[in-house]
């Protein structure tokens, strides 16, 4: 009897688990048919199934110290892939890219302005891969449990999957020969952000941005950092990188306006004038509040990139 009731639990388990997983991949099929960003790196059925199963592998890492779970982001996993590819072809590994692109420089060029944070990780063998999805969760598992494996002080991708802001994160993966590549995309997506003209702006000018947030969060800090010229790297140099910073320290502050509320949303109307042209990254940081009291650790929302010209 025992017996019995053990392998019913079983049975009831396994199909509960595979009723939840279909309803899973029937949502995430509808947002991948409709997302006509980086169609080039879209995900086949097939593929999107496995990272469906390898978000819960995620979710479980989380789930043991209490965090909420992650939502699959669609743009995000082609992003991922799409670097995986350009390192698994290139034959190198890291955060960067041949042109010197960062995580965010993919992230906002892809069309995304979330505040994103990446892990990475590589796999190659004296033996060709069999390049099969089975061959590929395999692969994934051991990237992330790669992740998991680290210990302080040397266990920045352990905090980043734990890190408890984020709540969306793209999975890609690459093979190439013997090279195989895995991209976890991060995202801390809370705030909506609308500038008053476009992405370029001239010199000197009053740069206008709108944020709009739930108002369980308030915005604390807003600045921009200046970027550095992007430069093109070879695949052995990249080879030796290791983190990345998140922007420079070269700040554009601003005052933060008392906000205006509508409803269950914050709106800040937030104004910076850059004395320099080039290419800025826009930071707004974060603390959640409850009765009016702030809440735990900071956490950064944005991820755009604006193009500052000369006169």
């Amino acid at each position: 009897m025992k017996f019995f009731l053990c392998a019913l639990f079983f049975i009831l388990t396994t199909i509960s688990l595979g009723s939840e997983l279909d309803s899973l991949f029937a949502h995430y099929s509808k947002l991948n048919e409709i997302e006509l960003r980086l169609v080039d790196f879209k995900d086949s059925p097939e593929v999107l199934r496995i990272k469906i199963e390898h978000l819960s592998y995620i979710n479980a890492s989380r789930k043991k110290r209490k965090l909420s779970e992650l939502e699959l982001d669609i743009l995000a996993c082609r992003v991922a892939n799409k670097m995986a590819k350009e390192a698994s072809d290139g034959k190198f590994w890291g955060h960067w890219n041949t042109r010197g692109e960062k995580p965010y420089h993919r992230y906002h060029l892809a069309g995304g302005i979330d505040h994103v944070n990446e892990n990475a990780y590589a796999y190659w063998s004296t033996e060709k891969t069999t390049k099969t999805l089975e061959q590929a969760s395999e692969f994934m598992r051991m990237g992330h449990d790669s992740f998991m494996s680290e210990k302080a002080p040397n266990d920045g991708h352990k905090k980043n999957i734990l890190t408890p802001a984020h709540n969306f994160v793209g999975i890609g993966y690459a093979f190439s020969d013997n090279n195989f590549r895995y991209y976890e995309e991060f995202i801390d997506r809370y705030c909506q952000f609308e500038l008053a003209t476009s992405n370029t702006y001239e010199v000197k000018k009053e740069l206008q941005l709108s944020v709009k947030s739930d108002t369980n969060i308030i915005l604390t800090s807003a600045f921009l950092t200046k970027e550095k010229k992007l430069k093109k790297k070879g695949a052995f140099r990249l080879k030796l990188k290791g983190g990345y910073l998140d922007g420079t320290t070269k700040f554009v502050m601003t005052q933060i306006p008392d906000p205006i509320e509508r409803g269950a949303q914050r709106i800040y109307q937030l104004s910076f004038q850059p004395k320099k042209a080039g290419t800025y990254y826009v930071h707004t940081i974060y603390k959640s509040v409850e009765n009016g009291r702030k809440r735990g650790k900071e956490f950064q929302t944005s991820g755009m990139l604006i193009e500052i010209e000369k006169k």
